[in-house]
């Protein structure tokens, strides 16, 4: 291992970082992301630092497939604009360059963040002070493709190794600054099959009720993030467990409530259950949907006889338990269509275009609102 120094203010020499060899992390060039490497390379080609950071290198330490592969850089995101033909700059708070591969992938290049900030946001800065705006140790490795180095502030080699999870900014404000770290830290616990550390998890718990100072759609966002993955009914457990959800979505905490321990129990199971839908429709179904469908089903059957409700007050109710985080209507009506084939109803009981029809003629005041509906 390797270490990188720096200076302090009386001008003498200081630990900055440890710095991992191939050798001693195992992750070669040929490992990576063809892709993820020749934009790196382009980018230092033009003058530029550039790293694969993150999940990546997490991923690949705990022999992985990474899913993402982040790239920053200290090259502002104009002059990576400039660099990439096929290329563009989004976002408006913190700008963020896509650059978009020969081979058709998307490849996210950021520049390296600033501890400040201005009346517009976060500043730019160097890859010391990036490193200290990440969420978790683990995710705060930087992966030098020209040396094959890991270059890690904050110890996240070893916590990878030992499966903890620690924050990078101090407990005392990293979820007041950004409550949604609250949600990633039980993530990444249970993809990486880590456990959380003491001090933050009595701080996540502390804490929870932060949450209600998220925006719903960044909420919503992490949610749909969450139930793809295949770890999702561990990581609502651990949800309940400590307090999030209560904070993250209340009406469907209150319902989980209504059981017994060990009610409790046998329903986290049945969620974990391979799902049996015998109509040919719904042979393949996606992550996502599936877990969506393990969560509204069993609520909807707790209402009552699924054949006696009406379209509307099956959509009214499933919103509802999701408050105040909103899924698109696609993904709901899906759902509804799974749980109308597993009830063994004919398809025309629930046609969305009849009900969006029926929602925008009730907009117009064209029929009367009603609460309740049922055949």
């Amino acid at each position: 291992m390797l270490t990188r120094y720096t200076k302090n203010h009386k001008g003498k020499l200081v630990k900055q970082a440890s710095v991992y060899v191939k050798e001693e992390h195992g992750i070669s060039l040929t490992s990576l992301n063809a892709e993820a490497v020749a934009i790196c390379r382009q980018l230092i080609y033009a003058g530029a630092q550039a790293y694969i950071v993150g999940g990546a290198i997490r991923d690949l330490l705990l022999d992985r497939e990474p899913k993402d592969w982040d790239i920053v850089t200290n090259e502002v995101p104009a002059k990576i604009r400039k660099i990439f033909r096929r290329s563009r700059i989004i976002g408006k708070r913190f700008k963020l360059v896509h650059v978009t591969s020969p081979q058709g992938a998307i490849f996210e290049v950021a520049t390296f963040r600033s501890l400040d900030k201005d009346d517009e946001g976060l500043l730019f800065g160097s890859l010391e002070e990036d490193a200290y705006r990440r969420d978790f140790t683990l995710n705060a490795l930087y992966y030098d493709v020209v040396h094959e180095q890991i270059i890690d502030f904050h110890g996240g080699y070893q916590h990878i190794k030992q499966r903890v999870i620690y924050p990078v900014v101090p407990l005392k404000h990293t979820f007041i600054e950004d409550p949604v770290r609250m949600i990633r830290a039980i993530k990444s616990a249970q993809t990486t099959q880590s456990r959380l550390s003491m001090s933050l998890a009595r701080t996540i718990k502390r804490q929870a009720k932060l949450l209600e100072k998220s925006s719903t759609s960044r909420l919503g966002e992490e949610l749909l993030k969450v139930l793809a993955l295949p770890e999702y009914v561990d990581f609502l457990q651990q949800s309940y467990d400590m307090g999030l959800l209560q904070y993250w979505i209340p009406l469907y905490h209150h319902y989980l409530q209504r059981f017994s321990r060990k009610d409790l129990q046998k329903f986290w199971l049945l969620m974990k259950q391979p799902l049996v839908l015998k109509h040919k429709k719904f042979k393949v179904v996606t992550p996502r949907h599936k877990a969506i469908y393990s969560m509204l089903y069993p609520y909807l059957l707790s209402l009552g006889e699924i054949k006696k409700m009406d379209s509307e007050y099956i959509v009214k109710q499933l919103k509802s338990i999701l408050e105040p985080v909103v899924f698109p209507n696609k993904d709901i009506f899906y759902v509804i269509k799974m749980i109308v084939a597993k009830e063994g109803l004919p398809s025309s009981f629930f046609k969305e275009q009849d009900y969006l029809q029926r929602k925008r003629c009730r907009k117009n005041g064209l029929i009367e609102d009603r609460e309740v509906i049922l055949h």
